[in-house]
Parts: structure tokens; sequence; C-alpha cells
């Protein structure tokens, strides 16, 4: 094929593959995205909740000791989000592209952003079990500077998610769109994305910048954050309609 016809006219929607009927790709995105949250609620919420012990580094180094199951299986479900959570965005890329590769390749491309962040986030915790493991090699300090290292430490990975966070709600802005545009799912359910997405932002922000409304704000932030779920209804239960025509 010459390169004048692989160029799209102007207002051409993209080659997709359409081996796969849309109903099914928009259904198996949707259960991706969902499998791969199913790990979140364990891994961010259950275990700083079951061992950090604000301002106590003792206490929490304790509970570190006392169960480190629980934060090696929180370790361990944050990986497993990580891989899921990019099968989840290469289906919605492939079900979305066909009405704005540029849109669709900026929602994936923003989310990928905190994939390595979340990565990486996870060596404080790594760090926070080899201070509370008792090993000869870390003698020389205390057991109230390990302590403190490891509260320190999992605090460090309260902020590292709260800066993958921002790419979390950055990457529903594009998403926002596209579900807008794509003609085969509900225009309006792009709203809740919005919301979603403006929310986190602000959740990140104020909690790295301005900790002392973080406390007052999280409660109404995270609720915002719920936007997402309607979308995901939608493409678990319905799929996608049939004929579609993307607006422009």
């Amino acid at each position: 094929m010459t390169p004048a016809a692989d160029a799209l006219l102007p207002g051409q929607v993209p080659d997709v593959d359409t081996a796969v009927p849309l109903h099914t790709q928009a259904r198996r995105a949707g259960l991706l995205y969902v499998a791969a949250g199913f790990t979140v609620p364990f891994a961010l919420l259950y275990v700083p909740g079951a061992l950090f012990v604000p301002g106590d580094p003792t206490a929490t180094a304790d509970r570190i000791r006392g169960a480190r199951w629980v934060l090696q299986l929180g370790i361990g479900a944050e990986l497993l989000n990580c891989t899921v959570i990019v099968l989840a965005l290469l289906a919605l890329y492939r079900l979305f592209r066909r009405v704005s590769e540029p849109l669709a390749g900026a929602m994936v491309v923003l989310f990928l952003v905190a994939v390595p962040v979340q990565l990486a986030n996870l060596l404080t915790e790594f760090a926070a079990l080899i201070m509370t493991s008792g090993t000869p090699t870390l003698a020389a300090f205390s057991k109230d500077q390990l302590d403190a290292l490891a509260y320190t430490l999992l605090g460090v990975h309260a902020h590292g998610i709260q800066l993958a966070q921002i790419f979390w709600g950055l990457w529903l802005i594009p998403y926002g769109l596209v579900v807008r545009r794509s003609g085969f799912v509900p225009a309006w359910l792009g709203i809740p994305l919005f919301v979603a997405g403006v929310a986190y932002i602000a959740h990140s922000v104020t909690s790295l910048f301005f900790p002392e409304y973080a406390r007052a704000v999280a409660p109404m932030m995270l609720a915002l954050g719920a936007g997402e779920l309607p979308i995901l209804v939608w493409l678990i239960g319905w799929g996608a309609r049939r004929g579609w025509t993307p607006s422009r």
C-alpha cells in the first residue's frame, strides 16, 4: 500500500480491527479495568490502615513485625494491579482509537506515566520490611532508629500514591472526551469522568502541598472520584451500541 493510501483523509476514521465485535471489545475492556481495581482497596486502604499508626513509629513498626505478611500481600496486590491495568489500557485504546487516536493515545500515556511511579514507590514498602526484619546487618542502628525509618518509609509510600494519583486524574480528561465523542457509549458518561479526574487531582494537590486541609476535603474528593463507575457499569452491562457514528 502506498503512503498516499495510508494517509487518512480529513474526518476519516482510522482503520481498526473489526474481527472482534464492538460490544465484545467494550465488555472486555470494562472487565479488565474492574479486574485491575479488585486489589486496590486491599493495597491502598486496608494495608495502610492495618499497619500505620499516625504519630507513633514504635507501634507502626511493631505492627509490621507482627504482620509482615500483610505488607507483603499489599506489595503483591499493587504489582498485580500495575500488570492488569496495562492490559486494561490496551483494551481501552483498541476500543476508542476508532473515535480519536490522539485522545485514545493521550489517555493511555497519561495513565502509563503513573505505573513506573507506583512501581518505584513499592521500594519504600520493601525497605520498611527490611528495617523491621531484625537482620544483623542493621545492628548499627538502635531499635528506635529503625522504627522511625520504617514509619517514615510508609509515610513516603503514601506520598508516592498521592503523586501517582495526579496522573490517575489526568488520564480521565481525554478519556471523558473520547467517551463523549464515541457515539457507541452514551455521551453523558463522559461528564462523571471529568468530575472524577478533577477530584483526584485536587485531592492529590491538597494532600501533597496543603496537608492541613487534606483530612477535610478527602471524603468529598474521593466521593467525586466514584465518577469512574458509571462507564464501567455501562461497558460491562451493555458493551456498546451497535452501529456507531463518531460525533465531531
